[in-house]
């Protein structure tokens, strides 16, 4: 399965919203907010005929994280290990199911996401892996320091590019230029 765009600023139209009322929190494994971050992947990002089933890999996840604007579940996103559509480097840790509900893109939800994922990375002191098959993403990572590993093919048979952020990089700069320790 790939990362989607749809989380990506730049990609759809959004609503004015005050970025200090969005929460970043860590999902329990055990919450129903697993169900709702699951629902939201199903409905906004691969589809619901997309052939992996998003709560199992919830479920399974190493960290999961969710957007609050207010009270109201706005997007979430994942580290997991095992969800190489190919495979290969399955044992490490992969980022995925970042997805923003539409109305809150472009307003930097998805990047808090994406810093918290690198963070956890950081903290394990592992390379991290992505696949996409989305232009906007492909080049949000690059723009980030991440590698081009090698192309595949995701479980629908579609083609994909297979990234990866070394953790050296973290030792030499980081993956987004604001990120902090900790946050």
């Amino acid at each position: 399965h790939t990362t989607e765009a749809r989380g990506v600023e730049g990609s759809t139209p959004s609503i004015p919203i005050s970025m200090k009322n969005v929460k970043i929190r860590e999902v329990k494994k055990k919450s129903l907010l697993v169900s709702k971050c699951a629902d939201l992947v199903r409905e906004y990002s691969w589809g619901k005929d997309y052939p992996v089933n998003p709560m199992k890999e919830l479920k399974k996840a190493n960290y999961v994280i969710a957007a609050f604007y207010e009270k109201t579940l706005v997007g979430c996103a994942s580290v997991s290990r095992g969800i190489s559509p190919d495979k290969l480097n399955n044992e490490k840790l992969w980022i995925g199911h970042a997805v923003v509900l539409p109305k809150f893109r472009d307003r930097g939800i998805f990047t808090l996401l994406y810093e918290k994922q690198i963070v956890y990375g950081r903290k394990n002191k592992e390379d991290l892996y992505s696949c996409t098959d989305n232009p906007i993403v492909k080049r949000f990572l690059l723009k980030n320091g991440w590698t081009f590993l090698r192309n595949t093919k995701d479980e629908l048979g579609g083609k994909c590019k297979v990234f990866v952020l070394s953790e050296n990089i973290y030792k030499s700069k980081t993956a987004i230029s604001n990120i902090k320790d900790g946050r």
